[in-house]
Formats: C-alpha cells, structure tokens, sequence
C-alpha cells in the first residue's frame, strides 16, 4: 500500500505568497491592458476621423491589488480605497460624468454602474464591485484601473444593460506585422445576440437589430477605410488586434483593442 502525505503537496504560505506577487506582476505586463495599446495610439501621426476619449490610467500597487483581489472588503478599507482614488484622479474633467473599467474589462452588463455621476462619492464603491465582476467572468488579467471622460450619445436610441445606449458598433479586425485590415464584424451580430444572454433586453434589442444591421451595412467600408488609417502610423505593436469602433451620430469612437486571439466575434467576421 503506497502512502502519500498530501499535506507536502501544498505549497507553503511563502511559496502561495511568491506566486501571488508574480501574478501582479503578469497582470501589469498584460498586452490588453489600456496603459499598453493606447499611448501608442496617441503618438500617432494620420489623417483618420477616429477620436479617442480623454483617458486617465491608474496603476493599481501590489496592496491594493492584492485588496481588491482579496474578499476583505469593509467599509473602512472602501473609503481609504475610495478617497486614494479621488486624490489621483484629481480634476480630470471635474463636474462630469465618468466612464469606469479595468484595464482589460467594461461591465456593459451592469452598464449604470461604469458610469460615474457628476459628484463621485460613489466612484470607489462602483471601481470595486466592477473589478469583482470581472474576476467571476474571468477578466481580471490587470493591475490598473481607467477613468474615462463619459461619451453622452448624440442619437434617440434605446438601451439595454441597465443604460447602455445601442449605438452601431465595428469590430475591426487588423493585422500590424502586414499593416493591413483582416476582416470586420457588426458587434451587436443577431447570430451572436442570442435571448439566453440578453435577457429580458431581448425584445429591446430584438426590435432594434434591423436598424443597427442597416447602420452597419452602410458604413463598414469607411469604417474599414479609417482603422486601416489610423493604425498604418502606430508604432510598437505586432500581431493580429481587434479594433472596436463606436458610431455616435456622425462621431466614430475608438474605444478598445484586443488581441484577436482573445477576441470575440471572429466566427462571424466578413474579410476584406
């Protein structure tokens, strides 16, 4: 009879503590996350109609990372939480609304909780329970925080998620080693919409998608026209990304990038 003796088969705390300091660390180098892509946006030089929202980037320390990933959320550490974040963001468009992520998450499912009203008070609480939401969906590969300058919608159109405007959306997919655009796909696709996910926006949606198809159809060229203009200048990226593009009336908004191999919607993606 063989016996084995589990218990020096689990690591030690310092072995545990170890690889939690090295998994903050893989989550600062993370390709995804907003601080990687988006200065190398910035920086370049074209001609495209892309806009890119003001964004500020907070990098997240070991100790409060390793809070937010933790379950030790009393309301004393919510404030200090709450009150360290209100001190770096400082007056980053002070008086209006926010838009709040991780750097690799936008929780468009409880959409009235990204967006931060005018007075913040509440900003720790919502950054903390968006951060808990993406670790239950598996999306906390990051170690920073984004506050963004909130996009008002220029267009009657009706909302589902709890507030999130149905504006067309793009997903464009590109390549930087070849500098050329790999195919396109409607964001809100009906095969991809399905009822099971929606809810009880279904119907909302349901009664939407020939409108939003319709948008799409009509500017998936100029769209395809402006990524491929835009990123033919960026500079310090390789591989293979998806590009989401937001139309807001006759804005249209660079608002995330991925990797396309952790990307959705390729199945249904249209080359060009």
């Amino acid at each position: 009879m063989v016996k084995i003796d589990f218990g020096r088969m689990l690591p030690s705390k310092e072995e545990l503590a170890k690889l939690h300091k090295q998994r903050y660390e893989d989550n600062r180098k993370t390709p995804e996350n907003m601080s990687f892509w988006l200065p190398k946006l910035v920086e370049a030089t074209n001609d495209s109609v892309l806009l890119l929202p003001d964004t500020h980037v907070i990098e997240l320390s070991f100790r409060w990372w390793d809070w937010l990933t933790s379950d030790n959320y009393t309301e004393e550490k919510v404030t200090e939480f709450h009150n360290g974040l209100i001190d770096l963001i400082g007056d980053f468009h002070e008086g209006e609304k926010l838009f709040l992520k991780t750097g690799v998450f936008s929780n468009k499912f409880e959409f009235s909780n990204a967006v931060c009203d005018e007075d913040r008070s509440n900003l720790g609480r919502q950054f903390l329970d968006i951060y808990y939401t993406s670790m239950i969906y598996g999306a906390d590969s990051t170690a920073e925080l984004v506050v963004r300058k909130y996009i008002e919608s220029k267009e009657d159109v009706p909302t589902i998620y709890d507030g999130m405007p149905l504006h067309t959306e793009f997903r464009v997919f590109y390549d930087f080693d070849k500098k050329e655009v790999i195919g396109i796909a409607n964001y809100w696709h009906p095969d991809e919409m399905k009822e099971k996910y929606l809810n009880e926006d279904f119907p909302i949606y349901d009664s939407f998608k020939d409108i939003l198809v319709e948008k799409y159809e009509e500017n998936k060229e100029f769209v395809v026209e402006q990524v491929d203009t835009f990123m033919r200048e960026v500079d310090g990226l390789a591989g293979q990304w998806s590009v989401d593009v937001m139309m807001n009336c006759d804005d249209y908004w660079l608002i995330d990038m991925a990797r396309m191999g952790r990307s959705a919607l390729v199945s249904v993606m249209e080359e060009v």
